[in-house]
């Protein structure tokens, strides 16, 4: 750590858990964020970083090009002050070119030679996916990763690759995987995702073929926090992976009836809650969010996966997973459908 506090390099920018993270980040005590942004968005990263007003920096570069395609000067300067890693990589949205799926290989090598670049890293923290696990299901060990699986796309793929060099690090390097689900809302909100469900009109045949699987997302805000705070913990610096989902959530089937059930409870009377939902959704700010049907297209092809390590790991340290509760699913569907009708 220098004389001015700790240096936490944090990438994914314009992403919201990118932005969300640097926020919390920069309201701790002597940390100062490095955002990270590429040619085409560092003109909104500054005005971001006004925007937080904190001790917030910005630097023009891109994760996947060599020494992030800085000069040598600036490459030797970041990684003498670098205290720590955040790096956010998200899945590119629908639609989006094959060449994007491998950016997460690409990514994984600079991260790594940036770390051993630097002779003050503490923590590199990587943000992940559940769909690395591909078809296998249940509590298995974390090796076992490594043969039998098949992938529903090829992004999931490229994060399992890429978490492959990751691990041929964790001896060297303090690297923490956390793997989370779709991360979805803004804020502490959930309204995007309760937005989707409201907008199906028959669950019954929408998850005909997986009517018990578990919803994997997770709310922006809980990611954020997680993520900030393995950056700046005081663990000891072993590489582990960590999985961030919610305790006690019914299956998606479940989910949905309940969700409707008490929204309708709360719209107006001969309000029209599936039509305003998806009106909603259209006009949304949907950067980060999956179509109605690409999410549960994806949802319902996606493995849930508990690995012996993680589940040690949590044990340990005593990591509390947020559950999704009926008071909170209540506030999120009031929220919902004051949203939805204030759209109308």
């Amino acid at each position: 750590m220098s004389d001015e506090g700790k240096h936490v390099l944090v990438t994914g920018f314009p992403s919201a858990v990118s932005r969300e993270t640097a926020i919390l980040l920069s309201k701790q005590p002597a940390v100062k964020v490095v955002l990270l942004a590429d040619a085409e968005n560092f003109a909104d990263a500054e005005d971001f970083a006004d925007f937080v007003n904190r001790d917030v920096a910005t630097l023009e570069g891109a994760v996947t090009k060599i020494d992030f395609g800085l000069s040598g000067r600036e490459y030797l300067q970041l990684a003498e002050e670098l205290d720590a890693i955040v790096h956010i990589s998200l899945p590119p949205p629908p639609g989006s070119a094959g060449k994007q799926t491998l950016e997460p290989k690409e990514a994984a090598r600079e991260i790594i030679e940036l770390g051993k670049a630097s002779s003050s890293i503490s923590h590199i923290v990587v943000l992940s996916h559940l769909d690395v696990s591909g078809s296998k299901q249940g509590v298995f060990a974390e090796w076992d990763l490594d043969v039998g699986q098949d992938f529903s796309d090829a992004a999931g793929r490229a994060r399992f690759k890429a978490e492959k060099i990751y691990r041929q690090f964790n001896q060297s390097l303090p690297i923490t995987v956390l793997r989370a689900g779709w991360i979805v809302g803004r804020g502490r909100e959930l309204c995007p995702l309760v937005q989707m469900i409201l907008s199906i009109e028959d669950p019954e045949s929408t998850f005909a073929k997986a009517p018990r699987s578990e919803i994997n997302a997770i709310d922006l805000q809980t990611a954020a926090e997680v993520l900030s705070g393995l950056a700046t913990s005081e663990w000891s610096k072993r590489a582990t992976t960590l999985h961030l989902k919610y305790t006690n959530v019914p299956p998606i089937i479940e989910l949905v009836r309940e969700i409707q059930s008490a929204a309708r409870r709360r719209a107006p009377a001969g309000f029209d809650l599936t039509a305003g939902a998806k009106r909603a959704l259209r006009r949304s700010n949907t950067t980060d969010v999956w179509s109605v049907r690409e999410f549960f297209k994806r949802q319902i092809a996606a493995s849930p996966v508990a690995t012996s390590l993680s589940l040690r790991y949590f044990t340990e340290h005593g990591w509390q997973i947020p559950a999704f509760d009926e008071d909170a699913m209540d506030h999120l569907v009031e929220k919902a459908v004051e949203k939805i009708v204030g759209f109308i």
